[in-house]
C-alpha cells in the first residue's frame, strides 16, 4: 500500500520516540554501573582476642586477630591498633603492651580497624583483666637413692643377711627419709620386708636381692639394691686357678721331609692349687 505523506511524518515521529527512549535507557544503565563502581564497601569487622587468658600482671598482651576483615571489593586490608586501659585511650598502637605498662586490677582493651586503603571499618575488641599470679605450690624433691650391700660378703648358708644402708638417702629439703625393705630370692618377691634376713630361709645356690626405697613424707625416691649369692655350709668355694703354659719344643731341628716330629716339653705346667695336669696335643 503506497505510504501519503501523513503517514510518513507519523512514522517518522514514532521512530524519533523509540530511538530516544531506547538511548535513554542504555545511558541509565551506564550511569548505573559507573556509579556502582566509585561506590566503596568498608571492610567487616575482625574477631580479636587478647592472649594469654587469663592475663597476669608479668605477661606480654597481643592482640592476636582470630577472623581476619573481608572485604567485598578484594582490597588489600591493613590494621590499626589502639590500647584502652580502664576506659582512657593509651599512646600504644601495636599489637603489643609490654608486662611493665600493667597492673594488677587494670582493666585493658584492644580495638583493632580494619582499612581497605578508601575507607574504615568497623573495629574488633577485646578485653581482660589484668589477675595476680597466685604463688605457686613448693614443689618436693624425692630423695635420692641410698647405696647398700648385702652383708656378710661371702655369704654362706648358715649366715643371718643384713641389707646395709652404706650411703644414706640426701634430700633437698632436708626432709627426715625413712627406708623400706623388700627381699627377693632368684628374682621373686618372697614378702620379707626387713633389715635382716634369717639363715633359715636361705640355700646354698640362692640369688637374694635387697631393695630399699627411701621415702621423705611426701615422695618416694629411687631405690638402691645389692645382690648376692649364697654359698655351701659356711665353707668357701674355692676359685680355680688354670695352670700356666708348659714350654715346649718340636724336635728335630732342623726337621726335613723323612723326619719324624716329636713335641716334647721342655718345662711342664706349674698350678697354684697343685691339681694334676694333662696335655692335650694339638
Amino acid at each position: 500500500m503506497p505510504l501519503n505523506r501523513n503517514s510518513i511524518r507519523i512514522f517518522s515521529v514514532m521512530f524519533l520516540i523509540v530511538t530516544l527512549i531506547t538511548g535513554y535507557a542504555i545511558l541509565s544503565i551506564l550511569w548505573s554501573k559507573n556509579g556502582e563502581s566509585d561506590q566503596n564497601s568498608p571492610p567487616t569487622a575482625p574477631v580479636v582476642l587478647i592472649s594469654p587468658s587469663p592475663t597476669y600482671s608479668d605477661d606480654l598482651l597481643t592482640c592476636i586477630i582470630i577472623i581476619p576483615s573481608t572485604d567485598v571489593e578484594n582490597d588489600t586490608i591493613t590494621y590499626n591498633y589502639k590500647w584502652f586501659r580502664n576506659g582512657s585511650a593509651t599512646n600504644l598502637e601495636t599489637n603489643t603492651v609490654q608486662a611493665l605498662e600493667t597492673q594488677i586490677g587494670d582493666i585493658w582493651q584492644c580495638y583493632v580497624t580494619p582499612f581497605d586503603g578508601t575507607g574504615f571499618g568497623i573495629s574488633g575488641s577485646d578485653t581482660t583483666i589484668i589477675q595476680n599470679r597466685e604463688p605457686s605450690e613448693p614443689t618436693n624433691t624425692p630423695p635420692s637413692a641410698p647405696e647398700v650391700a648385702i652383708e656378710p660378703d661371702p655369704a654362706y648358708s648358715n649366715n643371718t643377711l643384713t641389707c646395709t644402708i652404706i650411703i644414706p638417702s640426701a634430700d633437698s629439703e632436708n626432709d627426715s627419709v625413712t627406708y623400706y625393705y623388700e627381699w627377693f630370692r632368684n628374682k621373686s618377691a618372697t614378702g620379707f620386708t626387713g633389715v635382716n634376713l634369717s639363715s633359715i630361709h636361705t640355700n646354698s645356690g640362692d640369688e637374694w636381692k635387697c631393695i630399699v626405697t627411701p621415702y621423705d613424707g611426701s615422695d618416694y625416691g629411687l631405690a638402691g639394691n645389692d645382690s648376692i649369692v649364697i654359698q655351701d655350709d659356711g665353707i668357701p668355694i674355692p676359685e680355680n686357678t688354670p695352670p700356666i703354659a708348659p714350654e715346649v719344643i718340636i724336635e728335630p731341628d732342623p726337621a726335613y721331609n723323612n723326619n719324624t716330629l716329636t713335641c716334647t716339653i721342655l718345662v711342664p705346667s706349674t698350678d697354684v692349687d697343685n691339681d694334676s695336669i694333662i696335655y692335650i696335643y694339638e
